[in-house]
């Protein structure tokens, strides 16, 4: 898996970059944030970028507070950072209209927050547990339809047998 991994002179690119390595079974490529056209070098080349629809938000996982967490920054200035995840957090996937970020934790089990964007502030509200799935082990288990309404989840190989299960009408689930 290819990722494309922005340096934003921050101490914990090259822990990040280290956990993508050993996860994807490959050095991602790192690109500073002010060194030019990183946008057009990305085109069509990585695997795993995270960039928020409105492209102004990246949402990335650190270990940088000890434990594996979801935060966001600006885009593609690097300016701020906003906790996303409480406990543990990581595979940040974005809904359709930038409102939510979905997150798997530790234990695998499936959260959403939402993200209300203040001008150059982002206020991240409380996380909600959706569900507990097994994932595969490696990479991104899941992603968020663009209406984020539904989420796909590649299950483990021990229940590849199972039938896919959609999970609709979530938020109703939470009241």
């Amino acid at each position: 898996m290819k990722t494309l991994l922005i340096d934003n002179y921050d101490s914990f690119t090259y822990n990040l970059f280290q956990l993508l390595a050993e996860a994807n079974g490959e050095e991602p490529t790192v690109v500073r944030n002010d060194g030019g056209a990183w946008a057009e070098i990305a085109e069509g080349e990585f695997d795993n970028i995270v960039v928020s629809p409105d492209s102004r938000w990246v949402a990335y996982t650190s270990d940088e507070s000890g434990s594996a967490e979801i935060y966001i920054t600006s885009f593609p200035e690097g300016k701020g950072k906003w906790k996303v995840s409480a406990g543990s957090g990581a595979f940040p996937a974005w809904s359709g209209n930038g409102k939510e970020i979905f997150y798997e934790n530790i234990g695998q089990d499936f959260y959403v927050c939402p993200i209300t964007v203040k001008g150059s502030e982002i206020e991240a509200g409380t996380p909600q547990r959706l569900f507990n799935m097994q994932t595969p082990g490696i990479g991104m288990g899941f992603d968020a339809a663009a209406d984020g309404k539904r989420l796909l989840v590649n299950r483990a190989q021990e229940e590849a047998q199972a039938p896919l299960q959609l999970m609709t009408n979530w938020p109703a689930e939470l009241k």
